[in-house]
């Protein structure tokens, strides 16, 4: 989407000319909130929300993927978050609006193929806060690359065609990839970080509160 950032900042392109008006006009309010130093960011880590599709992918932190025949989870040690992405069966004709949508899945070769839907308009595609409505469909292909030169060895690559016609003039393609740790590595090893009560970024965004007790 040719969407820039610079160190710390979350300033998102609102001049791209794929950008509906509407879309283009809540980032750059984004820019002129960050710009006036307003917080939270729009980014979904900073308020402690859910990634969303492809949004998740944003997040630093370590990504397992457990497989079976049936059901695939990827998990995302980043406020241990969880997608269920359901093989080999066709999305559900009544759909309620979630955080990740619903996913279905297949194989076609090595790769596997994912299909998103239903995901709810209250998450962001990225962590410039760019917003979508509710006929976001996202297309994931994972696969193992293997190109010494770039990563040292093998990398999981996911390419992803997002589509929403309520919010872009057309379809755009992102990338992302994950490296495998090695065991030695202190980032081999899959620890708890959740979000809130475990915010390293003090000073950027309010640990949440509850209003009344819980008893």
């Amino acid at each position: 989407m040719n969407m820039v950032t610079g160190g710390a900042y979350y300033r998102g392109d609102y001049r791209n000319p794929i950008l509906q008006p509407w879309v283009a006009d809540i980032l750059r309010k984004n820019v002129e909130d960050d710009i006036a130093g307003k917080l939270p960011s729009p980014a979904a880590t900073s308020s402690c929300l859910p990634g969303g599709v492809p949004g998740v992918f944003a997040r630093r932190g370590s990504l397992d993927v457990v497989q079976t025949p049936a059901l695939v989870l990827l998990l995302f040690n980043n406020d241990a978050q969880v997608r269920h992405v359901y093989m080999n069966q066709p999305h559900s004709k009544k759909l309620i609006p979630s955080w990740f949508g619903e996913s279905v899945g297949h194989y076609e070769g090595d790769t596997m193929v994912v299909d998103t839907i239903g995901l709810s308009v209250k998450s962001v595609l990225d962590v410039f806060g760019t917003p979508h409505t509710d006929k976001l469909h996202v297309v994931e292909r994972f696969h193992v690359v293997d190109d010494a030169k770039a990563f040292e060895g093998k990398a999981l690559r996911v390419d992803i065609k997002v589509e929403d016609p309520g919010a872009f003039t057309m379809p755009f393609n992102e990338v992302a990839y994950f490296l495998k740790d090695k065991p030695e590595s202190r980032r081999g090893s899959f620890e708890e970080a959740p979000c809130a009560e475990n915010n390293r970024s003090v000073g950027v965004a309010p640990i949440p509160e509850a209003e009344k007790p819980d008893f």
